[in-house]
Order: C-alpha cells, then structure tokens, then sequence
C-alpha cells in the first residue's frame, strides 16, 4: 500500500502541529512531508517535495488558499487540494472549485471528518494511478505492436511510429529464435507453451539486468525475439550466456543473430528477413499468416508485465513494513486460482513464484540464486490438477515467508540501530519523530510503532530519557548554567527542560548539581 505525502498549510502554527500529529497517528495512508505558512512558502516547498495532497487554510497573509489552488492548478495539476475555512461562504467554494480543489472542512474540524476526506482522497489517488499505469500498458503493448508490425512489414501507424522511434534508433539489435519449445529432452506439452514463452522472456529479462543492460525485449513471432539494446555496451558476453542459459535452466536451444546498429528503422525488417533468410539458407522469406497473428504475443507481453505488477506490489507493502498485507495479498491471489482454467491457473502460479524469486535474489539474501525458472518449469508443468497447483504456489509461499521474516528481522533492527546512532548524533537539534523517521525513510507512524516494538519504549521516551542523561554529566561535571545546559541538550525552553528534568529524577537541575553527584552517568 502507498503512503501518499500531504502538505499542511496554514498561518496558525498550533493548527500546523495539531494537523500534523493528529494525522501521523491516525491516517497510516499518509504522511505529512512538510508544512508551510502561507501560499507562497507553499509554492516554493511544492518544486521540490510535490506531494500528493495539500490540505490548507482558506484565509492566510500574503497568498491566500483561493490564490495557491489556482497556483497549483496550473503548475501542479495532478497535485489534490482539500481546502480549510471557518467561513460558510458559497463565494469562496465557487472560486475554489474552478481551480480544481477536491473538498472543503469547516474549522474547527472534527477528527472523524478529516479522516473521512483523508481517506476518500487516498482512494481518488489510488484509482488514478491504476488508470496511469493501465494506460501505460496498453501504450506498451500499441508501442510493441507498433515495431513488430513494421519488422514484419505489416500495416502500422506512421505518426506512433515516428513519436517512439527515438527508443529504437542507435540501438544494437540482437534477434534469437528458439530451435522447438518441445524438445525430445523434456516433456512438456502443447498445452505448456504459454510458460515456456514466458519463462524465456523471464530469462532474458533477468540476463540483461545481471549484465547490467538497458534493453527493450520484443516477442516478434511465436519463437522469435528481438532485444534492442543500448549500443555503447558490448554484448559478446551476454549473447553467449543467454543462449547457454536457456539451454541450461528450460533445455531448449536458441540460434542468435547480432545484427547491428540501427541507424534507420527501414533496417529493422531487413534484419528480420536477413535472420530468417540465413538460418532456412534461402533468399526469399515467408511468414505464414498464423505465425504474424499478435493475439497469443499480446497475451504474452501482458504476462510479462503482470510479473512486474505483482513484484512491485509485493514490495510495495514490504517496504511499508505491512507483513499482514502482503501475506493477505498473497492469500487472496493463490485462492483465486481455483476459479482459473488450468492453463491460466499455471501462468499466474508462475507469474507468483517469478515475482518471489526476483525479490529473494534482489532484495532479501546476497546469496543469489543463478536463474531459478528451470526448475520451476521441470516441476510445474506436470501437474494437472488445480488443487496440485495451488499446493505448490503454497509451498513456495512458504519459502517466501521464511526469507521475508529473517528479511525484516534483520531490517527492523538495522533500522532502529540507524535511528540511534542518528539521535547519538543530532539530540542537540529538534531531532524529533519526523526527522528521524525521514532519515531512515519510514512513515513515521510505522517508524513509531517499529522503535516501540524493538526498543520497548516509545521513541519520544526514549529520546527525552537520553537528553536528560546528557544534562546529568553537564550538571555534574561542567558550571554550565542551566539555560546553557537545557539548550546544549536539545531544549530551547528551559523552564520545559527543568519540567521534564523534574519529572524523570524526582528533583530539579539544581538540586541534582547541589547534591554533588560526580559519577559518569
């Protein structure tokens, strides 16, 4: 789940802190990146943090909200306002809706109410960003289609081919054809193609990251794929790799062709033509219409990214620290295979594992596996019933569970090892929540509960009771004063740290220094 930054801007300070921790205790969906107070801090916060959200004032000095909103309406217009007011003024909503504002709260505003807006925008956010990423899939897929169509000198679009052909030309193009997808070696099936496409493209996929290449991959034909692949990088080493590999981890063999920089698309088919010409060792080329269908290419390019799709919300809630949320997403997943044919049960069984895999080897152990598909695929493919499948996505979600928890153990304690070095470091500054939390890049209300749970104390406790500790050496082995001591400690006010100096020892600064204490505490 994505937590979404908001911004707080207001002219009353006391609204800034009371929005703040009542929203970093209660909206587990957001966080409050900054707060500003007036439109024009506002506006210069927005160019470098461009929140999600920004909840402000309606009446403000200098910039008022109806002026910011119209602002961020054209310089920020994916960003949402939810605006702020003590004025039942129809003037003011009208102007404000014009420029785009999402809702309206009525100061004072009721806890429950700001939740409600809070969560209502978060649900805006999150259906616009599937709809993002649903468009950039299908533009992917027209994208594709777009330069398959023309490597196969079918009909296409001239004016989408000329706005994507800058990510083709000076690229190296390197075309490989896979021999059979059945060889007499292995036993896999008609019915097992889909995997083995998806397992090669997976392969590749994972090459050219472990080779460190910025590539684009393209099912041409059922058997053919082009990679096109940034010239300044040599590509001797991975081409071979590849082709060992693929035999290696599925037993299939592939037949490689470099074929050169592309200096103008008009090449691109000619290389085609040219690969296929040499490999049947004949000068004219024939594609058969069946093979030029897109139909099983589009289904498997969709494969191929819904392994991404999932990878990313797996780490997605990882990263927030919401173990529940990803064991629940995992759940929901692997149940629903049973209302799934059993060829679509599989693909997206491997689609799964392929995601914990990828994950594992990135993200969880440095002792990575090589490329674990071909094992999967030895196993996978001889099932044939659904209830055989989901016990094997549940036994390698067992797997997956067993690394992810040493995975956060260990990430929980580096964390707070982290933060505590940090408040070793900064407790003389404000050094509060917030900060501490942004540096080691948690929320801080997961970073709150996360410091509680390891440290056995809050994180305002545990700060507090390090401060005084500090101001009881100075007491006791300096003639600081106590302003001088309260300050050097991390308190501006020293009738507050005196309140809190009391509250810890049972005495005040200067009964703890009178009563001649030397000891190093």
């Amino acid at each position: 789940m994505k937590v979404c930054d908001v911004l707080i801007v207001d002219d009353e300070i006391k609204t800034r802190q009371g929005l703040t921790k009542l929203i970093e205790m209660n909206a587990p969906n957001w966080s409050v990146v900054e707060t500003a107070r007036n439109g024009y801090d506002a506006i210069e916060k927005m160019k470098e943090l461009n929140p999600e959200l920004v909840l402000t004032d309606i009446r403000m000095p200098n910039m008022d909200g109806i002026d910011l909103a119209k602002e961020l309406y054209q310089e920020f217009p994916d960003t949402k306002v939810v605006m702020l007011t003590g004025y039942k003024d129809l003037k003011y909503a009208q102007a404000a809706i014009r420029h785009g504002v999402l809702d309206f709260l009525l100061k004072p505003c009721p806890e429950k109410e700001l939740l409600k807006v809070l969560d209502k925008t978060y649900r805006t956010i999150m259906e616009e960003m599937k709809e993002r990423e649903e468009h950039l899939m299908e533009k992917q897929l027209i994208d594709e289609n777009t330069i398959r169509s023309l490597m196969l000198r079918l009909p296409y679009d001239h004016t989408r081919l000329e706005k994507i052909k800058k990510d083709y030309l000076q690229k190296e193009v390197l075309l490989f054809k896979v021999t059979t997808y059945f060889p007499k070696t292995k036993s896999y099936r008609s019915k097992d193609l889909s995997l083995l496409q998806l397992s090669v493209s997976s392969v590749t996929e994972e090459l050219l990251e472990k080779f460190d290449l910025s590539g684009i991959l393209l099912p041409v034909l059922h058997d053919i794929y082009a990679i096109f692949i940034d010239s300044h990088t040599p590509i001797s080493s991975f081409v071979q790799t590849l082709s060992k590999t693929i035999n290696e981890v599925l037993g299939i063999t592939v037949e490689t062709h470099q074929s050169g920089l592309i200096e103008d698309l008009v090449q691109i088919p000619i290389h085609l033509e040219n690969f296929i010409a040499k490999r049947n060792h004949m000068n004219r080329v024939t594609i058969s219409s069946e093979e030029m269908t897109d139909t099983n290419l589009k289904i498997h390019t969709l494969n191929q990214n819904k392994i991404r799709i999932v990878h990313d919300e797996i780490m997605s809630k990882m990263m927030l620290g919401q173990v529940n949320e990803v064991k629940s997403y995992i759940n929901n997943y692997i149940t629903d295979l049973k209302t799934l044919s059993m060829e679509d049960a599989k693909v997206e069984v491997l689609i799964l594992v392929l995601s914990f895999y990828e994950i594992i080897q990135k993200e969880l152990t440095e002792n990575n596996p090589e490329v674990g598909v071909g094992i999967q695929i030895s196993q996978f493919h001889l099932l044939d019933e659904i209830d055989e499948v989901v016990d094997w996505a549940r036994k390698h979600e067992e797997l997956f569970y067993k690394e992810l928890n040493t995975w956060f153990k260990s990430k929980n304690e580096n964390i707070v090892a982290k933060s505590i070095r940090y408040i070793e470091d900064h407790y003389m500054e404000s050094c509060n929540l917030k900060e501490v939390a942004n540096f080691v890049h948690l929320s801080p209300n997961y970073f709150s509960n996360l410091f509680k749970k390891e440290k056995s104390e809050s994180f305002v406790n545990y700060v507090t009771k390090f401060r005084i500790d500090k101001a009881k050496l100075l007491l006791s082995n300096t003639e600081m004063k106590i302003f001088e001591i309260a300050e050097s400690v991390g308190y501006d006010d020293s009738n507050y740290f005196t309140t809190v100096f009391k509250r810890l020892t049972k005495m005040s600064p200067r009964e703890y220094r009178n009563q001649g204490s030397k000891k190093i505490i």
